[in-house]
């Protein structure tokens, strides 16, 4: 859901999700990445309106905020990419 949210919305998602998770704890982030430009399909045409979130994005979002990116990549879906991130064990 983070494409139906402004960039500065985006920030302090983060900035929230770090304040909640526990030490050691996990947060696991999906949604629409940029899709390639040679791989646009026919369902694409009218799905082009639907909003992209750069998966670098989010990872940078993350890192701002203080959380430890443990992995990242393609859900192997369409266009859909993920970011799992943890809180650190020491503020």
């Amino acid at each position: 859901m983070l494409h139906h949210l402004p960039k500065n919305a985006r920030a302090e998602l983060a900035g929230e999700i770090r304040r909640l998770l526990k030490p050691g704890g996990r947060v696991l982030a999906i949604d629409f990445g940029v899709p390639a430009k040679d791989r646009k399909s026919f369902v694409d045409h009218f799905h082009r309106r639907h909003g992209h979130v750069d998966v670098r994005e989010i990872i940078g979002l993350f890192k701002e905020a203080g959380l430890t990116i443990a992995e990242s990549g393609a859900v192997g879906m369409r266009d859909l990419q993920f970011v799992v991130a943890t809180a650190p064990y020491c503020a």
